[in-house]
């Protein structure tokens, strides 16, 4: 550490114990508040869509989504989704 402050008194282990487990709570509150921002954020995006939920999304997932969206209506990816219309005998 080159950052030279007002040097402190070392902590007996209780005490580092203790600030240990205090900003191990603060990173990990922090990061389910990021998460659920994340998550919040992505409702708001695509209120209509099966991104919008908690279930891992992928960027590829997003950008076709985009895709989708921009051309209006479904795009064909023809990777999959292949279903070939079936006439119904009458």
């Amino acid at each position: 550490m080159t950052h030279s402050g007002p040097k402190l008194k070392p902590k007996t282990p209780e005490e580092q114990y203790a600030q240990d487990l205090e900003e191990r709570q603060a990173r990990r509150t922090n990061r389910i508040l990021v998460a659920a921002q994340q998550v919040c954020q992505r409702r708001n995006d695509y209120p209509h869509s099966h991104i919008s939920g908690l279930q891992g999304i992928t960027r590829k997932r997003v950008l076709k989504f985009q895709e989708k969206s921009k051309e209006g209506g479904r795009v064909d990816t023809g990777e999959e989704g292949k279903r070939k219309k079936v006439k119904v005998k009458s």
